[in-house]
C-alpha cells in the first residue's frame, strides 16, 4: 500500500501569541478512502447490503474493509453505466432511456446483491 505525505497546518495561542507550526502526516491510501463520501450508489448498496447480506456486512466491517468496498461497488457500477450508457445513446436511445436502461443491466452486479440465502443456493447449484 503507498502512502501519501499531507502537510497541515495546526495553529494555536500560546503566551498570548499566535504561532504557527508546519507539520506533516504520513496517511495511506485506505485512511483517506475512509475519509472519501458515498455516492447515492454507495449508500444505496450499504442499506441493501446491510439488509440482505448481513454476514458479509459483519465480516467486511470486522476486516476494516466496508467503506473501500462501498467505494469499489459505486465506481464499478459508475464506469460500466457510463459505457453502457454511451453505446445505448449511439443506438438511438434517449440519454434517460439510455441511463434507465444501464441502470437495469448493472445494478445488481454490484449494488443490488442476492440476498444470502440467494446466494449460498446459487453457489450450491
Amino acid at each position: 500500500m503507498s502512502e501519501i505525505e499531507l502537510s497541515l497546518t495546526f495553529q494555536w495561542a500560546r503566551n498570548d501569541q499566535n504561532q504557527t507550526q508546519a507539520r506533516s502526516l504520513i496517511c495511506s491510501q485506505r485512511v483517506i478512502q475512509r475519509m472519501q463520501p458515498l455516492t447515492q450508489y454507495g449508500l444505496m448498496a450499504e442499506k441493501h447490503w446491510r439488509q440482505f447480506r448481513p454476514r458479509m456486512v459483519r465480516e467486511l466491517e470486522a476486516k476494516g474493509t466496508l467503506h473501500e468496498m462501498l467505494l469499489e461497488a459505486e465506481e464499478k457500477t459508475d464506469q460500466e453505466m457510463d459505457s453502457i450508457r454511451r453505446k445505448l445513446i449511439q443506438q438511438g436511445l434517449t440519454p434517460q432511456q439510455a441511463h434507465d436502461q444501464a441502470w437495469e443491466m448493472v445494478r445488481e452486479r454490484y449494488i443490488l446483491l442476492p440476498a444470502e440465502e440467494e446466494a449460498s443456493d446459487t453457489q450450491n447449484q
